[in-house]
C-alpha cells in the first residue's frame, strides 16, 4: 500500500471483525490483526466432557449463558478482553485474551477464583463453525462449608480458629459468614444512606469487618460464602416503620421470639437489599446467599397487616419478584446467588406455600444454588413417613437432597443445609453419607454457637458403624 501522509488515518475493515486504525505506515507491507466481534465456544465438564447448561459466561462487561449443550456466543467490544466462566458445582477460569495493555476493568473485577480452582479450568481453541471459537473445560467444585456466627467477628481469635480449622481440614474449602445478621445488622460499613440513617453497622475498633474476613480467608485460599437475612430485620422496621408489617391498632407486629418483619411487598424493602447486595458482591464474595425471604411463619398471624390482600398468588409473585430483582443485578458482578429455604418446601406439593410465599419451582429456577435446611430436628412426628425424624439423620437428609434434585433445573445446583447441634458426632457424620447419596453438590454444617469438632472434617468411618454407634447412643 501506498504511504498515508501525515495526519490521515487508515481505516482497516472486514466483515465479522472490529475495525482498527493505522496513523501512519513507514513501509509498504504491515500485517494488522482484527479482533474479532464475536467469540464463541462450548464449556464442558473437565471430567465426563459433558456440556455444563447455564454456565456463565462473561467477556468484559458483556453475560450470556450456554444452552442446552454447552454452547455460547458474545459479542466483543475491543481488541483484547477479560473472560469469566463459571458454572454451579464447578471451578471457575478467568483468562486475558489479546494485549494485556488493552485490557479494562469490567464490572466483575473484583471477582478472583480461588488457586485451587484455577487448576481445574482450561482454556482450548477448537473448531466450530464461527470461529473463533473455543471449549472451556472447568472441573467439579463441590463446596463444603460451616457457618461462622457474626458474634465471631467481635473476637478475631475465634474467627482464626474455625479459618484455620477449614484451611487444615481435608475437605472443607468454604465459609459461610453472615453480612447481614438476623436483626438486620450488617457486617461492614455500608455506604447506603438508609443503613446509615438506621446504624446497620455498629462494629467497634476491635470487630472485624467483612473485609477484613475475606482477606483472611483469600490467605486460607477458602471458598466465601455470604449469608444475608432479608426480611427478618429489626433494625430497618424500627428504624423505617413504614416499611414493616404492621398491627391493626397500629404498632409493629412481631413473631413469637419478639422480632418485627418487614413488608415482603414493599418495593423499596427490596431495592435495600438489592443495594446491599451489588456492595457485597463487589467487595469480592464468592457467593451471596438469601436466608428468610419468606413471609413470616410464626407469631398471631391473624394480627397482620400488610396493606393489600395477602393470596398465595400475592406472596409467591412477591418473593419470586423479588429474588429476580436482586439476581439480575448480582449476576453480572460475577458472585453466585443461593436462597436458604425450609426442608419442608420439597416435600408438599409444588403449588403450595405453606403460607410462607417460599416454593421451590419460584426460587430454583433464579438462583444457582438451592440450600433446603433439612434438619432432621425441625421435621416433626409423620414427616416422610417417620414417626421420629430426629432419630433418622440418614433417612431425612438423604432422602430430602434426592427430593429436592427432583425439583430444581439443570442450572441449579442443590448444596444442603446439615445439623450441627444436638446430635452426636456419629449422627453429624452420617449426614454427610446421607448428602452424597442424595447427590448434593457440597454441603454447609450449621451450629448457631459455632462449635464444631474438628473430626466432622476429617476421613469418614464406614456407614455401618457409624450408625451402630448412633443407635447405641440413643439406648
Amino acid at each position: 500500500m501506498p504511504s498515508v501522509a501525515s495526519g490521515e488515518q487508515l481505516l482497516i475493515t472486514d466483515q465479522g471483525h472490529l475495525p482498527a486504525f493505522l496513523a501512519s505506515l513507514d513501509r509498504t507491507a504491515v500485517t494488522v490483526r482484527l479482533w474479532p466481534r464475536q467469540l464463541s465456544g462450548r464449556v464442558v465438564d473437565a471430567t465426563t466432557r459433558q456440556p455444563l447448561v447455564g454456565a456463565w459466561v462473561h467477556v468484559d462487561d458483556r453475560l450470556v449463558r450456554t444452552d442446552a449443550q454447552g454452547w455460547f456466543a458474545v459479542e466483543t467490544q475491543h481488541a483484547a478482553a477479560n473472560i469469566l466462566v463459571r458454572a454451579v458445582g464447578h471451578v471457575r477460569g478467568r483468562w486475558v485474551v489479546g494485549p494485556s495493555t488493552l485490557v479494562s476493568k469490567p464490572a466483575w473485577d473484583a471477582i478472583h477464583p480461588l488457586s485451587r480452582e484455577m487448576k481445574g479450568a482450561q482454556m482450548h481453541v477448537t473448531q466450530c463453525g464461527a470461529p473463533p471459537c473455543v471449549e472451556i473445560q472447568l472441573a467439579p467444585f463441590p463446596v463444603y462449608a460451616l457457618y461462622i456466627p457474626m458474634t465471631f467477628l467481635k473476637y478475631p481469635d475465634r474467627v482464626q480458629q474455625l479459618l484455620d480449622l477449614a484451611a487444615r481440614s481435608l475437605v472443607l474449602n468454604a465459609v459461610v459468614i453472615d453480612a447481614k445478621g438476623d436483626k438486620g445488622e450488617l457486617a461492614w460499613n455500608s455506604s447506603d444512606p438508609t443503613a446509615r440513617a438506621i446504624g446497620a453497622y455498629r462494629g467497634g475498633k476491635a470487630q472485624l469487618t467483612l473485609v477484613d474476613f475475606l482477606k483472611m480467608c483469600r490467605e486460607r485460599d477458602l471458598y466465601v460464602i455470604a449469608r444475608m437475612v432479608v426480611f427478618k430485620d429489626a433494625r430497618l422496621a424500627e428504624g423505617r416503620p413504614e416499611l414493616a408489617i404492621w398491627r391493626a391498632d397500629g404498632s409493629l407486629w412481631t413473631d413469637q421470639a419478639g422480632s418485627p418483619w418487614l413488608n415482603p411487598f414493599l418495593s423499596e424493602v427490596w431495592e435495600y437489599h438489592v443495594a446491599l447486595a451489588r456492595e457485597i458482591a463487589s467487595l469480592s464474595v464468592d457467593e451471596i446467599q438469601l436466608d428468610y425471604i419468606r413471609f413470616p411463619s410464626d407469631g398471631n398471624l391473624q394480627e397482620v397487616q400488610y396493606g393489600r390482600e395477602n393470596t398465595l398468588d400475592a406472596r409467591t409473585m412477591a418473593i419470586r419478584q423479588f429474588v429476580e430483582r436482586l439476581a439480575e443485578e448480582v449476576h453480572p458482578l460475577g458472585t453466585f446467588v443461593a436462597a436458604d429455604v425450609f426442608g419442608l418446601t420439597v416435600w408438599v406439593a409444588p403449588e403450595s406455600d405453606m403460607r410462607i410465599g417460599q416454593r421451590v419451582m419460584d426460587i430454583a429456577p433464579i438462583v444457582d444454588y438451592l440450600s433446603p435446611m433439612v434438619y432432621p430436628s425441625t421435621f416433626i412426628t409423620g414427616n416422610l413417613g417417620l414417626a421420629s425424624p430426629v432419630d433418622h439423620p440418614y433417612e431425612v437428609v438423604q432422602r430430602s437432597v434426592a427430593q429436592a434434585r427432583k425439583r430444581v433445573p439443570a442450572h441449579t445446583c442443590v448444596r444442603p443445609w446439615l445439623q450441627a447441634y444436638g446430635y452426636s458426632l456419629a449422627d453429624m457424620q452420617i449426614q454427610r453419607y446421607a448428602a452424597r447419596e442424595g447427590t448434593a453438590s457440597g454441603w454447609m454444617f450449621w451450629n448457631a454457637s459455632g462449635k464444631y469438632p474438628a473430626a466432622l472434617f476429617g476421613v469418614l468411618p464406614p456407614l455401618d458403624e457409624l450408625k451402630r454407634v448412633s443407635a447405641a447412643s440413643e439406648k
